[in-house]
Formats: structure tokens, C-alpha cells, sequence
């Protein structure tokens, strides 16, 4: 109800209901609840603590399997590709150089390999190099008897005067006689027959090679051994003719060199117009390209022939070789312009390798290569990544698979970002968190 007072000016006063109040109250506590009830979730959301943030968690682990494989230890060294060491090769004989090949030349069986006196010296073939004239008889040697001198070369007086001679001297005199008469005979005999031996056979299995026919070998000579026949005198003069020389029939000491096989000439010693027996004509190297490797003479041991290596090549492929042969030598290369190159540090042995895909070296004569010797090989063994292992707190190591369980492990050979593992539950196949 309104009212008014004496000033003519009034206040009109409404009141709520208590009911209407009471319902105002209950809706803002809703609205206040509603509100915490969203910060909170965005919160909850906000730190990760939400399943989709578990999943993205999950989703971004790197996992890797555990694999059986061989790992190999391996250390590289510097080497060489060429021809192998070059060796130097003397003249078997006397005479003036008027010939010689040029530098890289091969040289096979029955070709010069240079020239003495404009006679030409062939390559043939062999392990047994000539020591003696083969192709003709020796003749007697042996010279004749004593002719009645003593060993002073003085008559003997008492054999032109019987009242001085002496029975029992004369018959010892006759005894000594007959004893030299028979061994002049036995010496003479054996220069007659024809020369016998390893020698021989060299001669008579180069000229067959060549296409020359040698004929038959007696019975009886043992194996690894000829006896020289008329047959093979003929062979060797028809070599002879087509070598362009003298057509004797003959093989003097020096008219052939013996070597294992075909080679390369390498760098010429000798010039036309030089003796021969001064200094070696030239050097000569293996045909077949192979690498060779300074090792110090300390660590060599560990290196066996046979033992297959990988030639990293200069355009950084790789190729298998085989170690063919390890020198018997060790040289010092500590000083000098090579102090502080890869030589350096003591004796060093040299190590040859034979390539075993010579087409794989084709374009190169000559370059810089690296030699990846293995020094250690585990076959057949569990591994995983290097990044998979976890250090324990109470020492060693483990590998947690994705469930998170941890697994203690015994590690062996570290290859190349590989580990050698060992633990119970380990199998190939089996993923193990990794970093990598």
C-alpha cells in the first residue's frame, strides 16, 4: 500500500517475496559449480593427464628388434693399389745391354726380356733357375793318367833303375795306379751321359709349352727331373730359329731367365750401352694389380694369409681382397719425409693383398686405398642398437621392452652403433625401446 506525508512528497516501497530470493541464491551456486567444474578439466587437460595425451605419449617411443647376426671388430689401414712390390732382376750372364722393353710392358713365356750382345734372353717359367750349359757333352774332364811322374811332377828314378827298386813299393806303386786308372774311367763315363735334373725339366716343360715337340724321357728318372735327348736339342734349336738367334741346339748360363710367371716390367735399372753385370737390368712386378699395406711389425701377428679384408676404393666402394702374402721384413720409416705420415712409429711389414674381383679396379693403375681388417668376429649372436641400452643404478645394463619391464643383459662385442646382448627372455624378434 503507498502513503504520502505532509510535504505533499511520497515513497512508493515494493517488497520481494521471501520465495523469489530463496531461488536466486540456488541458481548462482549452479553456475558457480559449473565454473570450477570447467577450469578444472582444462587443466586436467592442459598437463597431459588426459588419454589422449597417454596415446600421443605411446605413439612417439622409437622401438627396435632384437636381431641374430655376426659382428666383426675392424680396424682400416692406409694402402697401396699397384703392382706389388717391384723386384730388381740381375742379368744371368756377362754383356752389353743393346735392348730393352719399355715400362709396363708384359712379358709371357719364350719373349725377350731384353737383349745382351743383340741376343736375346727369353723368359721361361720356372723354380729351378739355370746353373750349367745344357745341349752338349761336357767332354773329359778328368785328364789324363800321371805318365810315370810323382805329385811333384818329378821321374821317378827308381822305376828306370831295377837295382833300386823296391818289391813291396812297386807292388803299392801298381795298386795306386789301377785304383786312379779307375776312378779317370768312372769321371770320364759320367761326363759322357747326358745332364739329368730339375734344370733339365724346366727346359723341356717350357719348350713343350710352346708347342715344341720334346719327345720321350727314358725309364727310370725320377719325377721332377729330365734327362736332356737329342730330342730336346732339336726342340731347342727350332725355338732357336724363331727367336731370331743362333740355332746351336745349346742353352748357355744366362740365355734364359727362370722366374714363377708372366710379369710386368717396371722401372728400366740399366740403358743401352751398359754392362749388365754392373747392377740389375730392371725391376719386375706381379701382372695381376694388389694392394699392399705398411703394418707395424708389432701388430702383424694378428694378420694371417688367407684372412679375408674389404679395399675401400678412393670413390669410397668397397671390394673383397684376400691377404696373399706378409713380408719377412721389417723397415724402418720413422724418419725422413714420411715421419709424420701414417708410416710413421717404428718398423713397419709390408702386407699384400690380391683383390678378388680384379674388374673392380678396371680404371686404376695406381691410388690410395683404405684395408678394413677384422679383428674380431662374434657369429650367430643376439644384438641391439647401442641407443636400446639403459644403465641400472646398481651397475651394468638393460633393455626396457614397450610394456616398460626392464631386462638385465650382458653385453659383449659394440660394432659400428650394434651391441652383443645376452639376457634371459631375449629373442630375435623381440622390440626394445631405443633411442635411435
Amino acid at each position: 500500500m503507498a502513503s504520502a506525508d505532509d510535504g505533499g512528497a511520497g515513497t512508493v516501497e515494493f517488497r520481494e517475496p521471501r520465495r523469489a530470493r530463496t531461488g536466486r541464491r540456488i541458481a548462482l551456486i549452479v553456475v558457480v559449480v559449473l565454473v570450477l567444474g570447467a577450469v578444472a578439466a582444462f587443466a586436467a587437460t592442459s598437463r597431459g593427464g588426459g588419454s589422449t595425451g597417454a596415446a600421443r605419449k605411446s605413439a612417439g617411443v622409437a622401438t627396435a628388434a632384437v636381431t641374430r647376426t655376426d659382428l666383426s671388430d675392424a680396424r682400416d689401414l692406409p694402402g697401396t693399389l699397384g703392382f706389388g712390390t717391384e723386384q730388381p732382376l740381375k742379368a744371368g750372364r756377362k754383356g752389353i745391354v743393346t735392348w730393352l722393353p719399355k715400362s709396363g710392358d708384359t712379358i709371357t713365356r719364350g719373349k725377350p726380356l731384353y737383349r745382351l750382345d743383340d741376343r736375346p734372353i727369353a723368359l721361361f717359367y720356372g723354380t729351378t733357375p739355370m746353373f750349367r750349359a745344357l745341349g752338349r757333352t761336357e767332354g773329359d774332364t778328368a785328364g789324363g793318367g800321371t805318365n810315370g811322374r810323382t805329385d811333384s811332377g818329378q821321374t821317378d828314378s827308381r822305376q828306370s833303375d831295377p837295382k833300386q827298386s823296391d818289391p813291396k813299393q812297386d807292388t803299392s806303386k801298381q795298386e795306386t795306379a789301377k785304383q786312379e786308372t779307375a776312378k779317370q774311367e768312372t769321371v770320364k763315363k759320367d761326363a759322357a751321359k747326358p745332364p739329368q735334373g730339375r734344370d733339365v725339366r724346366v727346359i723341356a716343360d717350357n719348350l713343350k709349352a710352346l708347342g715344341y715337340d720334346i719327345g720321350g724321357q727314358p725309364a727310370g728318372v725320377p719325377t721332377g727331373e729330365a734327362t736332356w735327348t737329342p730330342a730336346l736339342s732339336a726342340a731347342v734349336k727350332k725355338w732357336q730359329k724363331a727367336l731370331g738367334t743362333s740355332q746351336t741346339g745349346v742353352l748357355e748360363v744366362g740365355d734364359v731367365t727362370v722366374l714363377s710367371g708372366e710379369i710386368r716390367v717396371g722401372a728400366l735399372s740399366a740403358g743401352l750401352g751398359d754392362d749388365a753385370s754392373l747392377a740389375p737390368v730392371m725391376t719386375i712386378t706381379p701382372t695381376a694389380k694388389a694392394v699392399t699395406v705398411p703394418v707395424a711389425a708389432t701388430e702383424v701377428g694378428s694378420i694371417a694369409v688367407d684372412t679375408p679384408v674389404t679395399v675401400v676404393l678412393p670413390d669410397n666402394t668397397e671390394t673383397r681382397g684376400t691377404v696373399s702374402g706378409i713380408g719377412r721384413t721389417a723397415e724402418r720409416k720413422d724418419t725422413g719425409p714420411d715421419a709424420l705420415g701414417p708410416d710413421a712409429g717404428g718398423a713397419k711389414m709390408t702386407v699384400t693383398v690380391t683383390l678378388d674381383d680384379p674388374a673392380a679396379v678396371r680404371g686404376l693403375d695406381a691410388a690410395g686405398v683404405q684395408v678394413r681388417f677384422a679383428t674380431e668376429t662374434r657369429k650367430g649372436v643376439l644384438a641391439v642398437p647401442i641407443g636400446a641400452l639403459v644403465a641400472l643404478r646398481e651397475g651394468g645394463y638393460a633393455v626396457q621392452i614397450p610394456a616398460g619391464r626392464l631386462i638385465a643383459v650382458k653385453t659383449g662385442l659394440f660394432v659400428k652403433g650394434m651391441v652383443e646382448v645376452e639376457g634371459s627372455g631375449l629373442e630375435p624378434g623381440l622390440r626394445v625401446v631405443t633411442t635411435s
